[in-house]
């Protein structure tokens, strides 16, 4: 070696700190690197999530409002025999409580003579 480019001990000491101070620069930019990578990735899940219970949430809501349509379907289907019965039964009854008070009328005007 040179002895011109021979460092002295406290020269070596300074380039060592030096290159010790560019191995932490170098290694701080590369955390903040990955930690910038990690927060776009968490960033990325959790609007992955969101949209997909979105989908879920909605695809839910549709499932139960046919359920709900199903079931009003049938209580209207239950409503209208209901009604179809009792019209029926109000026929018969009616005819029954004319022949009734027919009766009641006739007999009375007979009773009455």
């Amino acid at each position: 070696m040179d002895p011109e480019h021979v460092l002295s001990p406290l020269d070596q000491i300074r380039q060592a700190e030096a290159d010790s101070a560019r191995r932490v620069a170098g290694c701080r930019e590369g955390a903040e690197r990955a930690a910038a990578r990690a927060r776009e990735q968490a960033r990325a899940l959790v609007e992955a999530e969101r949209e997909a219970g979105q989908r879920e949430g909605q695809a839910q809501y549709r499932r139960l409002m046919l359920r709900a349509q199903d079931e009003v379907r049938v209580i209207c289907l239950d409503s209208q025999k209901r009604v179809a019965e009792l019209q029926r039964a109000e026929v018969e009854l009616m005819g029954a409580a004319v022949t009734r008070v027919l009766a009641i009328i006739t007999g009375i005007a007979e009773g009455e003579r």
